[in-house]
């Protein structure tokens, strides 16, 4: 990486900042520097307090992403680093908005280098990219050296991606976000994004100052809300970032945690959600004892009291699509839970903002997964049993369809148990392969016996539903592959965990 002497602070060398009281300072210092993040600040009169708490500390750089942030605020004491908000970038999108977003980037900065003559200092041109797919230097490169050559800045981007996978090439330099308890620091310009634990956020705070005063000149962006809660009206803090910006390391007044009473093993209540709704649905429907071994092991004796239609209650096949409803929504949301972190959730949110909710992306998931199930359940049910004529009640085809489903109950809670041993995305991916090959199969074989009903047109009932329904699975798989709107994202979220 170059060092930040070269890509950030050589590009304000012919101005100074004006100190508090309107005196210039003599010369211009390098070393280490924070600038705060205005993404997180709204209010005007706040922003204006925090500057003036700001510039009493030593910190003259301000981080933000839209021209409206600054409005009707004074920052002639500050230099500025503008980020261009464009998050969770996909290759895909550069492969087809490239011009598109070289010119906006061009256009934001001639107005705010004119709004702002020789005030901004870099440029940020993606946060947190797909920087993992192999041709992300071919497209970013270009809008990279466009950009500098329009505007003679240093240009950079806000990685995602722990320090040890940093792609910085065709950039000055990569800003690495730093999430309590997760990433480690590598890169001499952060970002630090803290978490709802203050404790355990002012301790990675602090781990940061000690790595970054390792290096001559570093850069560590903070979000001003965060700085204006627990820093501007703290002296000791106050204090510590004061000495830091002097090159000085000083202890965090960090409190003692607080004891945590234990949390809710959600594990166990998905275990009995799961064998409970079993355990009740054979205490109230005697028919389910019954029914549930002759499917799996005298499968010909089950097919007879379909037929002769001797399982006449319709409620065991209705439950147990719900229950697979249910369990659905677990799978994805186990799934999540196992492969996906904070920001992966918030890069699928950002792709997929009508299956996500960005505030609670694990309950969208699961509802998702629910109402899907159901749907395609009802579906799975009506393409059964309208096209044959032997199926003359709901309930037949209910039964050929739902019983099968009891392995998924199986593999779920396989799933569940696992979940709390951190297995690796291998186990869970071939739990999620598993889960679907079942479902899949389930519609296959309650298709193939109900085709044995018939007298004659069961080839053709068979390839309506068996050979439709596998050409369907087959296209929707190679659609899925083979889309880079639903691929990249889900690769990227990926990459991010």
């Amino acid at each position: 990486m170059l060092p930040l002497i070269l890509a950030l602070f050589l590009s304000w060398l012919p101005l100074s900042p004006q100190s508090v009281d309107g005196d210039s300072t003599s010369e211009s210092r390098f070393g280490n520097r924070i600038a705060l993040s205005f993404d997180s600040v709204t209010d005007e009169a706040e922003k204006q307090q925090l500057l003036v708490d700001a510039a009493e500390i030593g910190i003259d750089l301000i981080h933000f992403t839209r021209a409206d942030q600054l409005t009707a605020t004074i920052t002639d004491d500050f230099f500025l680093i503008y980020q261009y908000p464009d998050n969770y970038t996909t290759v895909n999108s550069l492969r087809h908005r490239s011009a598109e977003i070289t010119a906006d980037i061009r256009n934001s900065l001639q107005t705010l280098t004119d709004q702002y003559p020789d005030r901004i200092i870099s440029a940020g041109l993606f946060r947190y990219p797909n920087e993992k797919h192999p041709q992300f230097n071919a497209y970013t490169t270009q809008i990279a050296d466009s950009i500098r050559e329009f505007s003679g800045l240093p240009v950079f981007y806000q990685s995602a991606l722990p320090g040890d996978s940093l792609n910085a090439e065709g950039f000055d330099f990569t800003v690495q976000t730093i999430i309590p308890g997760n990433n480690t620091p590598a890169a001499n310009a952060l970002f630090f994004d803290p978490g709802k634990n203050v404790q355990e956020s002012k301790k990675t705070l602090e781990n940061l100052f000690r790595h970054t005063l390792e290096f001559e000149e570093s850069l560590l962006i903070i979000p001003a809300d965060w700085f204006q809660e627990y820093v501007a009206g703290n002296d000791d803090y106050k204090t510590i970032f004061s000495e830091y910006l002097e090159g000085n390391l000083m202890p965090f007044p960090v409190p003692q945690t607080p004891e945590v009473p234990p949390a809710m093993n959600w594990n166990v209540v998905f275990l009995f959600l799961i064998l409970g709704s079993i355990l009740i649905h054979m205490r109230f429907q005697p028919v389910y004892i019954q029914t549930l071994p002759r499917y799996f092991f005298n499968h010909s004796f089950f097919l007879v009291d379909v037929i002769e239609h001797r399982i006449r209650n319709i409620f065991p096949g209705v439950i147990i699509l719900l229950q697979h409803s249910v369990v659905t929504g677990l799978i994805l949301y186990l799934t999540a839970d196992s492969l996906f972190n904070e920001r992966s959730l918030s890069a699928l949110s950002y792709h997929f903002p009508a299956v996500f909710w960005p505030a609670s992306p694990y309950v969208s998931l699961f509802l998702a997964g629910f109402f899907v199930s159901l749907m395609m359940q009802i579906v799975s049910v009506l393409w059964l049993h309208l096209p044959n004529k032997r199926l003359q009640f709901f309930s037949q085809t209910l039964n050929l369809y739902a019983w099968p489903l009891h392995v998924n109950f199986l593999v779920a809670t396989v799933l569940i148990v696992f979940h709390n041993q951190s297995p690796g995305q291998t186990l869970i991916s071939l739990l999620l392969v598993s889960y679907l090959i079942v479902w899949f199969m389930s519609f296959n074989v309650a298709a193939y016996d109900a085709a044995k009903f018939l007298e004659k047109y069961s080839l053709p009932y068979i390839l309506f539903t068996i050979g439709l329904h596998t050409l369907l699975f087959v296209f929707l798989i190679w659609f899925t592959v083979n889309s880079p709107a639903i691929r990249e994202p889900i690769q990227m979220a990926l990459s991010f965990s």
